[in-house]
């Protein structure tokens, strides 16, 4: 009853404001059909007229708006009214209803009547209840903004921090790759110093052998010929020997010490040939024993040199190859920076076993085992690479959806 009571009340109210609509509309018929006196009009202002002009504008505006509410509230009523028929036939059929059935069906409505009281209670209650937690809940989002823009503020400043460590890194790994730039070269030029020092020694060797082994048949012809002795082509048996001999005499001796014996064979045939008498061969065997003496100190003296020279270039190899290996790990962990640093398809250079050294003479047991630990990796590192190429072609064939 209450609310078709504020039905009628509303309707009531609606109904004097479209009255008054229509006095309005009446008020503005009479005044647009209004003719006014010729005379009293030219008499006007030009104020009165713009005045006059201006509320007639507003009137119509005014005027419009109006009608647009009429309509308006003319369609809402009709509405209404449409509902408020069919929740009196309704009401008329519930009541007919209830009037038609038993009081068991009476109570069971008084029950369901109750439950649906107590079910609208309890939403109210938890209504009340989330509308008390709203508070508590704007505090706890308070919360979450300020450790959300604390965690942005951290995030940001680690990202700074990592970009100055990236541009460090890669300032480092410039540094790196110029150093083992650097270090490649020296390997290279140490390498070239090698092989070239290898060459030198090998030529060294063979031109001692051959000078060794020309000096001992040198030496005992020499010997044989002085022994056997023949004319010599000016008559003199000590001045020469043989022709043979003089020539290797000329060969072994320099020319100082060929001109000596060629003096003291003279003096010798001279003093004989003044005496007369049989010449002693005691001085001349005397003289080419010291002679001999002096060869062979001499050839002692160059055999020495050239040990000494031997030695000293075989431990200028062991330096170099020791330096060289020294080189190697320098390289090695150069390359090993840069892995770490950098991306993995950046070039790090040819492995080790590139720059190892494998002559057999310049190999020792340490060295051997370094290079096989070497070559086993750069067998690895290959295997690696072959597997980096692989992996993006079977993500590119093997491409994942969205939701997994």
């Amino acid at each position: 009853m209450d609310f078709a009571e504020n039905e009628r009340v509303q309707l009531q109210d609606r109904s004097e404001r479209l009255y008054g609509l229509g006095d309005l509309q009446e008020r503005t018929g009479k005044l647009a059909g209004s003719k006014p006196d010729p005379s009293a009009r030219m008499g006007l202002s030009e104020e009165e007229k713009l005045q006059i002009s201006k509320e007639l504008v507003d009137l119509q505006i005014e005027t419009n708006k109006m009608k647009e509410q009429y309509e308006t509230e003319n369609f809402e009523l009709k509405n209404m009214v449409v509902k408020n028929e069919e929740l009196s036939q309704e009401l008329l059929n519930l009541a007919n209803a209830r009037s038609n059935r038993g009081p068991t069906v009476a109570d069971e409505s008084s029950a369901e009547l109750e439950r649906v009281r107590a079910t609208v209670r309890r939403l109210s209650a938890r209504g009340a209840k989330l509308l008390g937690n709203q508070d508590h809940i704007k505090v706890e989002l308070e919360k979450l903004k300020k450790t959300y823009d604390l965690q942005q503020q951290k995030l940001e400043e680690r990202v700074m921090v990592m970009g100055k460590e990236l541009q460090e890194a890669k300032g480092a790994t410039g540094d790196t790759q110029r150093k083992l730039a650097e270090q490649s070269a020296v390997l290279l030029t140490s390498q070239s110093q090698l092989q070239e020092v290898e060459v030198e020694n090998s030529q060294l060797q063979l031109r001692l052998k051959q000078l060794n082994e020309e000096y001992r048949s040198r030496l005992a012809q020499y010997i044989k010929d002085v022994a056997v002795g023949t004319p010599s082509p000016r008559g003199s048996p000590e001045l020469g020997r043989s022709l043979h001999t003089g020539t290797i005499l000329k060969h072994l001796l320099s020319s100082r010490e060929w001109g000596r014996v060629e003096r003291r064979l003279e003096m010798d045939y001279m003093d004989s040939k003044s005496s007369k008498a049989p010449a002693d061969h005691a001085p001349m065997k005397r003289f080419v024993d010291n002679m001999l003496k002096d060869i062979r100190a001499s050839y002692k003296s160059r055999e020495e040199q050239l040990a000494g020279a031997a030695r000293g270039y075989k431990k200028r190899m062991k330096n170099l190859v020791k330096k060289h290996e020294n080189l190697l790990i320098a390289y090695g962990l150069q390359r090993e920076q840069i892995r770490s640093l950098g991306s993995s398809a950046m070039d790090c250079g040819p492995a080790e076993l590139h720059f190892s050294i494998t002559d057999p003479e310049l190999l020792t047991n340490t060295t051997r085992e370094l290079n096989r630990l070497r070559e086993e990796k750069a067998k690895l590192e290959m295997q690696l690479r072959e597997l980096q190429k692989e992996r993006p072609k079977e993500t590119s064939a093997f491409p994942l959806s969205p939701e997994q």
